[in-house]
């Protein structure tokens, strides 16, 4: 530092470094090519730190993790049930009873 600048303090520091649009493409490529992948795994096999790539992919990619909740148990019966109510409402939107 000191032949440079004469000094020996510290540079200024500019700020966070970007990830570059070639890793944004590689996390991007991974995921479609697997999207059921974890972020740990994901982070180990680009060798990429793990909340890095998860801000990759929510901040930059926009991709959102999709969880399946089930939350009851459907029988046969719950689909004719279904179907009875949907006409019985088509109907009632049609005559106004809504």
């Amino acid at each position: 530092m000191f032949p440079e600048t004469g000094c020996l303090c510290k540079g200024k520091i500019t700020g966070r470094r970007r990830v570059s649009e070639e890793i944004a493409e590689r996390v991007r490529q991974s995921f479609v090519r697997s999207p059921q992948k974890s972020t740990v795994r994901a982070s180990r096999e680009l060798g990429i730190p793990q909340k890095t790539l998860w801000n990759v992919l929510r901040r930059r990619l926009h991709f959102k993790p999709y969880r399946l909740q089930l939350l009851q148990h459907l029988t046969p019966d719950d689909y004719a049930r279904r179907f009875d109510f949907c006409t019985r409402m088509q109907q009632n939107m049609e005559y106004g009873d809504v």
